[in-house]
C-alpha cells in the first residue's frame, strides 16, 4: 500500500480533523460549564423570580424563599451541567481515541443528538437576535454584542461537531475498504 496515495491521505487528514474536533468537543465542553454557571450567578435574581411569577408565587411568600427555590435550580443546573459535561467529554474522546485507532461505536449517534442540540441553541440565539427590544436576556442586561457572541460561539460548536461527524464517517469508511481488501487478498490466496 503507497503511503502517499491520495486515498491515504484523505484518511489521514480525516484522523487529523477526528483528533482536532474531539479535543475541541471537549474544550467546548468547559465553554458549556463556564457559560451556565455565568447565567446562574449574574442572573440569580431574575431566574428566581421567574420561578415564582411561573410557579404563581407570592413576592413574599412564606413558604418558599429566595435562596430555596435558588438552591433548588442551583442542584438541578449542576445535575445538567454533569450529564452536559461527561456527554460531551465523552464524545470528544471517543472521537480522539476513534482516530488513533480504537473502535468506538455510540459516540456517533450521541454526537448527532449534540449537533440537534447546538443547533436548537443556535436558532435560539438567533430568536434572540431577531426580538432584540422584547427579549428577556436584554431585560435582565444582556446587551446585543453579548447576544451575538454567544450566537457565534454556538454556530462554532455546531460546525465543529458536524466536522467530526464527516471525519469519523471518512474514517470508518476508510477502514471498512481497507478491512474489505484484506479479506479479498486473503480469499485470492
Amino acid at each position: 500500500m503507497d503511503y502517499n496515495s491520495p486515498r491515504n491521505i484523505k484518511y489521514r487528514r480525516a484522523q487529523n480533523t477526528l483528533i482536532i474536533a474531539g479535543l475541541g468537543i471537549i474544550l467546548m465542553s468547559v465553554w458549556t460549564a463556564m457559560k451556565t454557571a455565568g447565567i446562574l450567578v449574574a442572573r440569580k435574581s431574575m431566574i428566581v423570580e421567574e420561578i415564582k411569577r411561573v410557579a404563581h408565587l407570592e413576592a413574599n411568600s412564606a413558604e418558599v424563599t429566595d435562596n430555596q427555590i435558588f438552591i433548588l435550580v442551583f442542584l438541578f443546573m449542576s445535575i445538567y451541567l454533569l450529564v452536559a459535561v461527561a456527554l460531551q467529554v465523552f464524545i470528544g474522546y471517543c472521537a480522539y481515541s476513534e482516530a488513533r485507532g480504537k473502535r468506538h461505536y455510540l459516540y456517533l449517534p450521541m454526537a448527532v443528538l449534540l449537533t440537534l442540540r447546538k443547533y436548537d441553541l443556535f436558532l435560539d440565539y438567533l430568536d434572540h437576535i431577531d426580538h432584540v427590544n422584547d427579549n428577556m436576556m436584554l431585560r435582565a442586561g444582556t446587551g446585543p454584542f453579548t447576544i451575538l457572541a454567544l450566537t457565534l460561539i454556538e454556530l462554532t460548536g455546531l460546525i465543529l461537531v458536524i466536522d467530526m461527524l464527516v471525519a469519523a464517517l471518512m474514517v470508518k469508511a476508510y477502514r471498512r475498504q481497507e478491512k474489505k481488501e484484506k479479506q479479498e487478498e486473503m480469499a485470492g490466496e
